[in-house]
């Protein structure tokens, strides 16, 4: 009986390691479904990163092309701005020579005016001298009567023009030309009078 005990202990450890096997079998089977799993969740994981990262390349590329386009429109901006501004120099120019033309208008238009006053004064003056010229014993400058005694009456040869004395010696100390038609004569070209 001794064997019998034995060999049922025996028996006994032998099921207990045979269940045991079965145990570790069925863990590592499980163990194995486990890995098996993983391994094809791994590989569904890496092709959905493969897939975004070329998703994210043609973006990168997207992005790229998009930055090479402002960068572009940037360029012509600047362009676009230079020409504005040589433009506004050009416009700044140009009104400064439009106030110049203006102001030399303005200008001569005061001349004119000055000189239509001068012409109307000397109009006048020349409608007087003719209404004392009609009188030939006065002097043609400044219609001073002639007086044998006191103002000496002079004639230039050159042009015929005739003036007092005194208003002679005016016109030689200063130009010697005709006071009425500006002829230069000399001292031998002139004769009294009276």
């Amino acid at each position: 009986m001794a064997i019998i005990l034995k060999l049922r202990r025996e028996n006994s450890v032998l099921v207990n390691e045979n269940r045991e096997m079965q145990i570790l079998k069925h863990t590592l089977t499980h163990k194995e479904v486990l890995i098996k799993s993983y391994s094809e969740l791994q590989k569904h994981n890496n092709a959905i990163i493969a897939s975004k990262i070329s998703e994210i390349a043609v973006k990168k590329i997207e992005i790229s092309t998009v930055n090479t386009k402002i960068r572009i429109k940037c360029k012509e901006l600047e362009l676009v701005e230079r020409e504005l501004s040589l433009k506004m120099s050009e416009c700044n120019e140009l009104e400064r020579k439009i106030d110049l033309i203006k102001k030399d208008l303005h200008d001569k238009a005061e001349k004119v005016r000055e000189k239509n006053e001068t012409i109307k004064a000397a109009d006048q003056r020349v409608k007087i001298l003719e209404s004392q010229l009609d009188d030939e014993n006065c002097c043609s400058i400044c219609f001073a009567k002639y007086d044998e005694s006191e103002n000496a009456h002079y004639c230039i040869k050159t042009c015929g023009h005739q003036a007092c004395s005194q208003c002679l010696d005016n016109i030689l100390r200063n130009s010697r030309a005709c006071h009425i038609c500006r002829k230069t004569f000399q001292l031998k070209n002139i004769m009294q009078l009276y």
